[in-house]
């Protein structure tokens, strides 16, 4: 079943161990002639799995059984209308994943005896932000990323315009009413009063349906200043100070991308900023580390609460849970893993969560339970 990436997941992802475990990482896209091209990416990707799997000593039988559900993939035409910016499958003997990815990875193939999640994690973890690009006739929903992002469904029933949410309104009675209390003077269906109050209306509900998908993260607006002053006011959930202006609704994903660029920058550098700032602070006392061996060691044993990964470049060595020993080595050995991928491992195994960032002193470090 094709799924979006959750937390669980991603643990049950990392925890998971025996010969063979297939990765494959492929783009993808949400509309347009580069559809087409998705199925061929598939293809080809579980071609380099077989030969992968061959190599590895796997007999005929068993290629054929673990790749038969990927491979009917290729011709389902309603799967490819359904994906994201990227798409990532994971198969073993006990285990079969399809997880549709919201910002863009590239192709990619292995077999091992664990799953390769460092790509996920990257895509994942990438700085995103919601954005919401409204006006009174369209309301859509997006997280956006540096590199991507795509668009998301908004719950059923949630109203995506002013008319949607003010349907049911009796016009004819309202303006009875209205002309009861004003001496029979009024203006009809659009003056202020009435179109604040439809607006307002629809704004309240709209944010309903956005919290149920983005939670406690703030909601950056594209709007017309009036509206988005409007909804920061009325929303139920978090609404973000920054602001996209102007009327969104010829915009596309790509156009709303180029657009939201700098709001984008200065939400990241924010978030950014405030987290190394807490990881500095925490460095003192101790609750923090810095560089791979103690946060590897840390992350085994349960301590990493955040781990935040600079540059991903593989990091070979050894780590001795029974002496609590890491040891590096400058090239890759038979019994050597990379150690970086070793710490995203256990820190999920243990309930943590990964921070991608651009720099931090020797490319790894974490912030700790205790």
């Amino acid at each position: 079943m094709l799924t979006t990436l959750e937390t669980n997941l991603l643990k049950e992802l990392a925890s998971h161990d025996g010969h063979p475990c297939v990765s494959i990482y492929i783009p993808t896209h949400v509309k347009g002639r580069e559809i087409e091209q998705d199925p061929i990416r598939l293809k080809n990707a579980l071609s380099a799995a077989e030969s992968e799997l061959e190599a590895a000593g796997i007999d005929d039988a068993m290629r054929a059984s673990l790749l038969a559900r990927a491979r009917d993939r290729i011709e389902d035409r309603d799967f490819w209308r359904h994906q994201g910016s990227g798409l990532a499958i994971f198969i073993s003997n006990e285990l079969f994943e399809e997880v549709r990815l919201r910002m863009p990875v590239s192709e990619r193939v292995r077999v091992s005896d664990r799953f390769l999640i460092t790509p996920l994690v990257e895509a994942t973890s990438e700085h995103s932000v919601y954005l919401l690009a409204l006006s009174r006739s369209n309301a859509r929903l997006f997280q956006l990323g540096e590199q991507g992002g795509s668009e998301l469904a908004l719950p059923e029933g949630t109203p995506r315009s002013m008319e949607e949410a003010n349907w049911f309104i009796d016009r004819e009675a309202q303006l009875q009413e209205r002309g009861r209390f004003t001496g029979g003077e009024f203006h009809g269906h659009g003056d202020t009063g009435t179109e604040r109050s439809d607006l307002r209306r629809f704004l309240r509900e709209l944010s309903d349906g956005a919290k149920a998908v983005v939670g406690d993260s703030p909601v950056i607006v594209a709007a017309v200043n009036e509206v988005a002053s409007a909804y920061q006011h009325d929303a139920h959930h978090r609404v973000s100070e920054l602001v996209v202006a102007g009327n969104p609704d010829d915009l596309d994903l790509s156009e709303l991308q180029t657009r939201a660029a700098d709001v984008i920058e200065a939400s990241r550098a924010e978030k950014m900023t405030a987290l190394e700032h807490r990881w500095q602070e925490a460095l003192g006392p101790k609750m923090a580390t810095k560089g791979i061996i103690p946060t590897v060691i840390a992350a085994h044993q349960g301590r990493v609460e955040t781990l935040l990964v600079g540059d991903t470049t593989p990091i070979w060595g050894t780590f001795d849970p029974d002496e609590v020993e890491v040891v590096i080595y400058d090239e890759r050995g038979d019994d050597h893993r990379n150690l970086v991928d070793d710490a995203i491992r256990a820190t999920l195994r243990n309930g943590g969560k990964i921070v991608k960032v651009r720099e931090i002193d020797e490319n790894i470090g974490s912030l700790l339970r205790y």
